[in-house]
C-alpha cells in the first residue's frame, strides 16, 4: 500500500536512517532557540527523501496500518526525531517515569500546545503515538487496549488510562492486604500482652 501522495516514494532514496546526525546538525533544546534550525533541516529532509505525507497530517495513519514499509519508515521517523533532542527534552516528551496519568498527560498537552504556538504542526496521530511511547512498563497491558478504542482521541485515551490506573492501584492494595493477611496466618507472633498492673499496696496505719 501507498499513499495517494507517494506514488514514487523510495524508501529514503538511498539514506542511511543512522545517518540522521549528518543530516540534521543540530539538536533541539527547550532552552535555545535552536528549534527553526532544527525544523528547517527536518523540512529539507522530507522533502528531499519525499516523506512530507508522513508528518503533514494527509494521510490517515489508520489506513497504512498494515501497511509494513509505511509503519518501518514511522518508526525510523520517530527515532530521528528522539535522537536529535536534548536528553532532558527527550524525558520530558517521552517518559512517565513516577507521574501519574493526569500528570503526564498535561505535560504532554502543554508541550503539543507550546509548539503549535510557535507554528509547529503537532496531529493527532502524532500526539496519540507519542503519549503511547511515553507510558511507563506498568500500562503494558494497556497499551494493546488502546488500539481496539473506536474513533481514537485525546480524551479517550486520558480516560481509558485513568481507569486503567485506578484499576492497577485497586490489585496493588490488594496484594498488599493479602499478602500481610498471609504472613500473619502463617505464625507470626501474637501481639506482645500488656504489662500486668503494678500492685497496689495500703500505706501502713
Amino acid at each position: 500500500m501507498t499513499s495517494s501522495g507517494s506514488s514514487s516514494y523510495n524508501s529514503f532514496a538511498g539514506l542511511d536512517p543512522a545517518d540522521i546526525h549528518d543530516c540534521v546538525p543540530v539538536v533541539l533544546y527547550a532552552t535555545n532557540a535552536t528549534y527553526f534550525a532544527w525544523k528547517m533541516y527536518f523540512s529539507l529532509l522530507f522533502r528531499e527523501n519525499n516523506l512530507v505525507d508522513h508528518v503533514d497530517g494527509s494521510v490517515d495513519s489508520r489506513a497504512t496500518v498494515r501497511d509494513s514499509e509505511w509503519t518501518a519508515i514511522d518508526a525510523t521517523l520517530t527515532r530521528w526525531f528522539f535522537t536529535t533532542i536534548s536528553k532532558d527534552l527527550f524525558h520530558t516528551v517521552v517518559t512517565m517515569d513516577d507521574q501519574s496519568i493526569d500528570d503526564y498527560c498535561r505535560r504532554l498537552k502543554l508541550l503539543v500546545d507550546e509548539l503549535r504556538d510557535i507554528g509547529a504542526k503537532v496531529d493527532d496521530d502524532l500526539l496519540l503515538s507519542t503519549l503511547i511511547a511515553g507510558l511507563n512498563e506498568d500500562f503494558g497491558n494497556a497499551t494493546s487496549n488502546l488500539s481496539l478504542i473506536p474513533e481514537p482521541s485525546f480524551p479517550k485515551f486520558v480516560a481509558y488510562l485513568r481507569l486503567e490506573e485506578r484499576r492497577m492501584k485497586g490489585v496493588k492494595e490488594r496484594v498488599q492486604h493479602h499478602a500481610l493477611a498471609a504472613g500473619t496466618s502463617r505464625g507470626a507472633p501474637p501481639p506482645a500482652a500488656p504489662p500486668a498492673p503494678a500492685p497496689h499496696h495500703q500505706p501502713a496505719p
